[in-house]
C-alpha cells in the first residue's frame, strides 16, 4: 500500500531517476495553505513516495503510468525548481535494419493508444485552463497579473481539470451502474476490464470487481421481484 512506501527526498541539484507507478496522484491534500500530491514511484527497483508540489505535480501529469523520467530538484540562490525529463529511449520503439525486431503486441497498441486519448485529454485540460480565463480571470492584487503568473495559474487548472478527466475509478464506477440487465453487465465488464486494469491502481480494480459483483446481485434481486410481482396479479375472469 502507498502509506507504507517510504518518502522519496531529492537532494539538491542532483538527478534523480524514477518510474511512475500510476499515471495520476493517489493522494492530495492542504497543509499551510500549500496543496501536496502524492505519487507512487520506483527507484532502483524500490517503491517510494513523492509529495509533489503543485508545479512538480503539474509536471508529473504529462507523463503516465510506467513512463521512466529523472527528476532535478534546482537550488540556486535560494530558489527552488524542478525540471523533469523523460527518458526518450525508454519509449522510442527499437528499430533493427530498419525493422521492429518483433511484431507489436496487443499490449503495444493498446498502450498506445491510451497514450494517444491521454494526449488528447491533456490538450483539452489546457484549451479549458485558457478558456477559463475570460470568466475567472487572474489579477495580483488591483494590478494585472504579469506573464509568469499567468502561465503557472493556467499549469494549475489544466493540471486540476486533467486530474478530474482522468479519474478513471469514477468514470468506471459510473459506466457499471448504467448496465440494465445481468447480460448488459457482463457485456460491459468483458469489453473494459482489461482498459480499466491498465488505467486503475491494483487497489482501485479490486474495488471497481466488487462494484461490479454488487450490482450484478442487485440486478438479480430485482429481476426475482419482478418476477414474484408478475406472480402475485391474479389472471381476470374470462369473459363469456
Amino acid at each position: 500500500m502507498s502509506e507504507k512506501r517510504p518518502k522519496l527526498t531529492f537532494d539538491p541539484n542532483v538527478p534523480t531517476e524514477i518510474v511512475l507507478l500510476d499515471s495520476k496522484p493517489f493522494w492530495s491534500g492542504e497543509s499551510y495553505d500549500k496543496t501536496s500530491y502524492g505519487w507512487g514511484v520506483k527507484v532502483d527497483g524500490e517503491e517510494m513516495t513523492v509529495f509533489a508540489t503543485e508545479y512538480l505535480n503539474g509536471s508529473l501529469m504529462k507523463y503516465g503510468k510506467g513512463d521512466k523520467l529523472t527528476i532535478t530538484k534546482e537550488v540556486k540562490d535560494d530558489k527552488t525548481q524542478w525540471n523533469v525529463v523523460p527518458d526518450e529511449s525508454a519509449t522510442q520503439e527499437i528499430q533493427k535494419n530498419g525493422k521492429m525486431d518483433e511484431a507489436p503486441t496487443q499490449e503495444y497498441w493498446e498502450n498506445k493508444d491510451d497514450l494517444r486519448q491521454y494526449q488528447i485529454s491533456r490538450g483539452q485540460a489546457w484549451n479549458f485552463a485558457m478558456a477559463s480565463l475570460e470568466q475567472c480571470p487572474i489579477k495580483d492584487g488591483t494590478k494585472k497579473a504579469k506573464w509568469d503568473m499567468v502561465l503557472n495559474v493556467v499549469a494549475i487548472r489544466a493540471a486540476q481539470a486533467l486530474a478530474s478527466m482522468t479519474d478513471y475509478f469514477f468514470h468506471a464506477q459510473i459506466h457499471l451502474e448504467m448496465a440494465e440487465s445481468e447480460q448488459h453487465l457482463e457485456n460491459i465488464c468483458s469489453s473494459m476490464f482489461g482498459r480499466w486494469k491498465r488505467e486503475l491502481t491494483e487497489a482501485e480494480f479490486e474495488g471497481i470487481t466488487a462494484i461490479a459483483a454488487d450490482i450484478k446481485v442487485t440486478i438479480i434481486e430485482e429481476l426475482a421481484d419482478d418476477e414474484e410481482v408478475d406472480s402475485s396479479v391474479s389472471p381476470p375472469d374470462e369473459l363469456f
